[in-house]
């Protein structure tokens, strides 16, 4: 079943991303791709793809096992720690509240609600500068969107409930570049363990290591990785560094003089009755 999931999971990003890679083609089948990814309203702007219910077509993200209301509890704790805006806060609360506060935000570049109140005239000339902020409390306030993405009438629409497909298709963007890197991650994480593998095996025969650890690192610029000459030097330092050792000396400055007394303590007195 998990498999099963996963696989209808990579086949929903195929086609979402074929709908963006046709619609910046000019491609007339961007429409097919988005109606296959959003549904028929989708053709008309609305993405209904994460209302319950109306699901995309083929499943594109696991539902929490938890249950809402404990997934709600669970992501206002986690945003109570990020010190999220209050506007986030009740968003996670009730869709209601939250979104047309988050929306009148967003209009007025990213500053709290609130000072309409406490800072009425910065507020209202940002409302009236035509640009917009809706930041991410899941990305250290980071921008979501701005006017370049989305205009007012999204706004308008994200503030009673509605989704604007240009809003669900740039959350697919950084999407693919997420899981892009991460693929390229992993290629890289599995060559310098690879290199790493080569460069014990061969320590006897430097002529045969170069050319291996050389072979490895152009097979992975291939797929992408791009292994810097640096990268595999520090690979094969740290290869022959304890794991201990490699945490203390990458440290913060100001925390490593402590965690040298318990490191050495470990290697002085560690297991001693």
């Amino acid at each position: 079943m998990r498999d099963l999931t996963a696989r209808a999971v990579r086949r929903m990003e195929e086609i979402k991303e074929f709908a963006l890679r046709s619609q910046a083609a000019g491609k007339v089948s961007a429409s097919i791709g988005t109606l296959f990814a959003r549904g028929l309203p989708g053709l008309l702007g609305e993405d209904l793809s994460g209302r319950a219910g109306e699901g995309d077509f083929l499943a594109s993200s696991a539902r929490s096992p938890e249950g809402p209301f404990l997934d709600m509890v669970g992501k206002a704790l986690e945003l109570g720690g990020r010190q999220a805006a209050l506007s986030d806060q009740l968003a996670n609360l009730s869709a209601g509240i939250g979104k047309p506060l988050k929306a009148l935000e967003a209009a007025a570049n990213g500053m709290p609600f609130y000072d309409a109140a406490l800072r009425p005239t910065a507020f209202f000339e940002a409302l009236a500068d035509g640009k917009i902020a809706y930041a991410s409390p899941w990305r250290r306030g980071a921008l979501d969107f701005d006017e370049s993405i989305i205009g007012h009438g999204d706004l308008a629409r994200m503030a009673v409930g509605g989704s604007p497909v240009k809003v669900a298709q740039a959350r697919d963007v950084a999407e693919l570049a997420r899981r892009q890197e991460e693929r390229v991650k992993r290629v890289g994480d599995r060559t310098m363990t690879q290199i790493v593998a080569a460069y014990r095996r061969h320590q006897g025969d430097p002529a045969e290591q170069q050319r291996v650890i050389t072979n490895l690192i152009v097979q992975a610029r291939e797929k992408g990785a791009n292994i810097t000459a640096n990268q595999v030097r520090s690979a094969i330092r740290n290869a022959e560094v304890p794991a201990a050792t490699r945490a203390v000396r990458q440290a913060p400055r100001q925390l490593r003089p402590g965690l040298s007394e318990l490191e050495a303590g470990v290697v002085e007195r560690g297991g001693s009755p």
